[in-house]
């Protein structure tokens, strides 16, 4: 998004790309991106010294490089 200030002193914003789902070509201006993985991420966990969003990636990349 830019923006412009203007001579009253207000500010204009103006979006100036889009970003689509390249398949579905969904616009996700008002939609968050979806995981191709969903892991339990609850509060506090890291704080334990874990990290599971990690640990699946590593298990999902030693998969595709087993394939």
């Amino acid at each position: 998004t830019g923006g412009a200030g203007l001579v009253d002193g207000s500010y204009v914003r103006m979006p100036f790309r889009a970003w689509y789902v390249h398949q579905t070509d969904e616009n996700m201006e008002h939609g968050p991106a979806r995981p191709d993985i969903q892991v339990e991420n609850p509060p506090g966990i890291k704080a334990d010294g874990e990290d599971p969003q990690l640990r699946r990636a590593v298990e999902a990349l030693l998969e595709e490089r087993n394939e």
